[in-house]
């Protein structure tokens, strides 16, 4: 009901002016400059228990991490594995007394922040000590280092920082530079070194800085290794250091460049609006601490200027690094993307690729339009008018064979679609010669003396161009050491071996008939199954391939995501002989079945199918009696016809 009261009115007018006085300093402005982030901080981050690898998989892993430490030289027992828990690293005493150490180390870096999540076994050990730590030390003699180590002997468990001054190979000074001596210490801790290795060095422990100091003589230059060491002087008992949530990042602060001149000073605020870190403009930067967060910090970076009004803000909250730099600017149209390749794949398809431009435009891409022409790039049709997504590939699908395309691609943000890019022509083939299986051949045994062999008699690796021969052995006990083809040595592709060994190898180009010697490492028992191929790709022939195995008794099963289209999927299960394998999903190729008392049971089989196109492919059977624990592996088999 509308009101009639003029007094009412009046105050009512009064009120709302004071109000808008009253929020007007913190009111966005009428034109709000973006922050994009130019620079990105994170130099590694591993979750560390984000998989399940056994210490043989970590061993010959080529990933982010090595493995050492003295406990080799010394005799010392030690073990390392990954699973949902974190990365575990495990060290016991050659005799009480002696240190013996088992560590994971990264690459060199000149990095300046390094965090991880540190979790000591047990809060007492019987005699002796046992410490569980991060490390961060210079890459450069003598052994100089500063960690963040849990100290645990029979009083009890504390928390220590310490500095150490070394001889080129071993640590001879330890100065403790802070600990913590109050009891029932916290088994698990989160821990962040910062140090620039010469006189830096600020340490924080659950969020809270326990130590900081810039005066310091470190004798650490960078470039630096990050350990996560455990050290034992305990002989009683194998203890597993545990640790989770690992990065490092180039710097603890933030920077925030190209500030426009009425820029006053620099927040980054949570999603409740309260300011996390803030810092003044000056030359048009600012430089914002937050070394004491965990990354990625999730936060909203505002400029403000005298009045405290926002005149640029990020687009919402966004993920920060140490040492991430952003800049102000207002978005414009992107660069075109650059690079622009096109590849046959068949008959019916073209596969685009192309590198995304240097320059968004002061705006994240958000997609790509993507055009075609019949005529030689006089008449353009749209494609995709935007992909959608950052994706820098694209498969045109359902083209016609024998015919030219020509391809080019613009880059869209949200300033705009840039020129586009340079063209690309293709011309699809004629048709899709495919793959051709000319033989197929096993055989299975015992390989129970020295050398450990068995043959694969009087092979016929086929006839017609790019051959390729592929060999898969199932063991129950043991491992292959070789694979040759009359004398020639195959190479290994894949192998699963936590509950049954199973393994491809495979051989390009062989010729004639010859006989398959399998070499094992040991006495077991031992299917083994030949392919022979023809048609096959000779520079990538097998682009994919997987393994799994279960950790309760089922029946095998096991999926694979094709990369190009007529090519060949073979799997190979590998289970406990006293169970037996039916009912394929995929086409049977070989199913044996060894009992020997001597060298153990073991079941192995393969089975394969062609996929048309790029999809996911699964091959399963039906073990019997409720199945036992196994190991299968997969792999595509690439169609020459895909090659290039």
């Amino acid at each position: 009901m509308k009101k009639n009261y003029f007094v009412v009115g009046i105050l009512s007018a009064i009120f709302l002016i004071l109000f808008l006085n009253l929020v007007a300093p913190n009111a966005h402005a009428s034109t709000i400059l973006s922050i994009n982030r130019m620079q990105s901080g994170l130099v590694a981050s591993d979750p560390l228990n984000n998989e399940t690898e056994t210490q043989q998989q970590l061993q010959t892993s080529t990933g982010y991490w090595r493995y050492g430490g003295d406990a080799i030289s010394e005799n010392a027992p030690y073990d390392f594995y990954r699973d949902a828990q974190g990365l575990h690293i495990g060290v016991q005493s050659p005799s009480n007394g002696t240190y013996a150490g088992f560590y994971a180390i990264t690459p060199n870096t000149d990095a300046l922040l390094f965090h991880s999540v540190i979790s000591a076994p047990l809060r007492t050990t019987p005699t002796q000590q046992y410490e569980n730590g991060m490390y961060v030390q210079t890459i450069q003699a003598p052994v100089n280092y500063v960690t963040c180590v849990a100290v645990t002997n029979n009083q009890g468990t504390v928390w220590e920082v310490v500095h150490t001054y070394g001889a080129p190979t071993q640590s001879l000074v330890f100065a403790t530079l802070w600990t913590d001596s109050s009891p029932n210490q916290p088994l698990t801790r989160d821990c962040t070194i910062i140090t620039n290795g010469n006189n830096y060095l600020k340490v924080y422990l659950d969020g809270v800085m326990v130590y900081s100091n810039n005066m310091l003589v470190l004798g650490m230059p960078s470039p630096f290794n990050a350990y996560l060491e455990p050290e034992s002087s305990y002989q009683g008992q194998l203890l597993n250091g545990t640790f989770t949530d690992f990065y490092i990042t180039s710097n603890e602060t933030i920077q925030v460049t190209d500030n426009p001149s009425n820029a006053k000073t620099v927040s980054v605020t949570d999603s409740s609006g309260n300011i996390l870190a803030s810092a003044p403009v000056t030359g048009g930067n600012a430089v914002l601490d937050i070394g004491k967060y965990h990354f990625p910090l999730a936060g909203t970076i505002n400029v403000y200027d005298s009045s405290n009004t926002i005149i640029a803000s990020t687009s919402g909250p966004v993920n920060i690094f140490g040492g991430d730099v952003y800049s102000v600017s207002s978005p414009t149209a992107p660069q075109p993307p650059t690079n622009l390749t096109s590849s046959v794949i068949s008959s019916s398809q073209i596969n685009l690729s192309w590198i995304a431009p240097v320059d968004d435009g002061g705006s994240p891409i958000t997609g790509y339009k993507i055009e075609r022409s019949l005529d030689s790039s006089s008449i353009w049709n749209t494609v995709v008018p935007n992909t959608g997504n950052t994706d820098t590939t694209y498969s045109d699908t359902g083209l016609s064979s024998n015919t030219t395309y020509t391809y080019r691609v613009s880059s869209i943000n949200s300033a705009g679609t840039s020129s586009p890019s340079n063209t690309s022509s293709a011309t699809t083939d004629a048709s899709a010669p495919a793959i051709v299986l000319n033989n197929i051949k096993s055989t299975s045994g015992s390989a129970s003396v020295p050398s450990f062999q068995i043959t694969l008699d009087n092979f016929n690796a086929g006839i017609g161009n790019n051959r390729v021969l592929v060999v898969g052995v199932g063991a129950n006990n043991d491992d292959v050491a070789s694979i040759t083809f009359g004398g020639v040595p195959l190479t290994k592709k894949v192998q699963s071996f936590v509950n049954d060994d199973a393994e491809f190898w495979y051989l390009k180009n062989p010729n004639g008939t010859a006989n398959i010697v399998v070499t094992m490492a040991g006495p077991t028992s031992t299917v083994v199954g030949a392919y022979a191929f023809s048609g096959v790709d000779q520079s990538n022939p097998m682009p994919v391939s997987i393994i799994k195995h279960n950790t309760s008794a089922s029946s095998p099963t096991i999926s694979i995501t094709t990369a190009y289209p007529n090519d060949w999927v073979l799997d190979l299960p590998s289970i406990y002989g006293g169970k037996t394998l039916d009912s394929p999903t995929c086409t049977q190729e070989w199913n044996l079945n060894v009992l020997n008392l001597d060298t153990g049971n073991i079941t192995s089989a393969s089975s394969s199918t062609v996929v048309p196109s790029p999809s996911s492919t699964s091959c399963s059977w039906t073990a019997s009696n409720g199945g036992d624990l196994w190991d299968d592996i997969a792999i595509e088999v690439k169609a020459f016809a895909n090659a290039g």
